[in-house]
């Protein structure tokens, strides 16, 4: 079996490289493009580059890319955000090719902005396979009735990425809980005052615990081209700001190495607030910036019964947590990248 993935951002890069281990151990011939869009093209940093030390890929456009697809494969797997998703499509059609599209998401399904979201269900709904990251996203995607069944299967893998969290969780006992994790979103809140004004609550939590560390841990460790491209970082206004307590800082550690001593965690709505929640971390999705309204996403995350304010946190006022419907949002077995395999197997089986 042939098979070429097309991938664009970190977050696609680390969802899909475990699957690409398992074919590759399963000896399919694999090949690897990095998708250069004209817009989009700093994205590909020294961070990117670090991810695919140990492995074989090329950098093209969207005109190289559409080239590339008569190469006989079996399988093009998309990961990416745009409308490249839409030219693979009119491409086989119009060459009459017989490769199978898969696609799919890297996070819990959020449609804070209704347009997108359906814009994105419509563009994945011309492949033969999408692939979810939790049973709610498939529901969710399914009521559109933007995608026909008969042609394009949904399947709830998971999300390959955590497999290894799975797997890590296994060995996680009695150990200190005495940090605060804020688990950083690059683009929410948007604004540089927000921004700033978010570091001040965070402030004011690490005031009223004492006994712990707060950390802030940005989601990359500079301004980098991505999906979400980050702006005003955290770290660089915490860094601005005199007579801070010494509980608060920023870490750049990876993020499963800090939360095996993490008491709770906070976010905004980032899918890593769902990780900790996962592995049994009390966490809080904070809509202080929200408008009364669910600009951020951080509304979806009620059913969990987890979403508040800063102002509750420092009252110590924390609302009571549905751990048990994490798993809805994101399936966490361990077995996702298995499963992922054998779905794009299957599928090329069934021709």
């Amino acid at each position: 079996m042939k098979i070429l993935f097309i991938l664009q951002f970190d977050s696609f890069i680390k969802t899909l490289l475990p699957v690409y281990d398992q074919l590759y151990k399963k000896h399919f011939d694999l090949e690897l493009v990095l998708f250069k869009h004209w817009r989009k093209k700093n994205w590909i940093s020294t961070e990117i580059t670090k991810l695919l030390n140990n492995y074989p890929y090329a950098i093209y456009g969207r005109r190289k890319i559409l080239d590339k697809l008569n190469g006989g494969y079996n399988v093009v797997i998309v990961g990416t955000m745009g409308g490249i998703i839409t030219r693979v499509y009119d491409y086989r059609q119009k060459n009459k090719l017989k490769f199978k599209i898969v696609t799919g998401y890297v996070g819990a399904l959020l449609n804070n902005n209704p347009r997108s979201f359906i814009l994105g269900v419509k563009k994945r709904s011309q492949s033969d396979l999408i692939w979810v990251p939790g049973k709610s996203a498939a529901i969710k995607i399914l009521d559109t009735q933007l995608v026909d069944t008969e042609k394009t299967i949904i399947v709830n893998t998971g999300l390959p990425r955590f497999d290894e969290l799975f797997h890590l969780s296994k060995y996680w006992y009695n150990n200190c809980r005495n940090l605060i994790l804020f688990i950083e979103q690059p683009t929410y809140p948007k604004t540089y005052k927000e921004r700033k004004k978010l570091v001040f609550r965070l402030i004011k939590i690490a005031e009223s615990y004492p006994k712990h560390t707060l950390i802030i841990k940005p989601r990359f460790r500079e301004k980098i081209g991505h999906a979400h491209k980050p702006k005003h970082l955290l770290p660089e206004i915490l860094n601005k700001i005199a007579n801070k307590p010494n509980n608060i800082i920023s870490s750049n550690s990876d993020l499963y190495s800090l939360f095996p001593n993490t008491d709770f965690a906070l976010t905004i709505s980032s899918t890593g607030g769902l990780e900790s929640l996962l592995v049994n971390i009390p966490t809080y999705f904070i809509n202080d910036f929200c408008k009364k309204t669910n600009l951020y996403g951080t509304e979806y995350f009620k059913v969990l019964g987890a979403v508040t304010n800063t102002q509750n946190i420092i009252n110590k006022d924390t609302p009571k947590i549905n751990f048990n419907y994490a798993h809805d949002l994101l399936l966490f077995n361990g077995n996702s990248t298995q499963k992922f395999v054998d779905a794009i197997i299957k599928l090329v089986k069934s021709e």
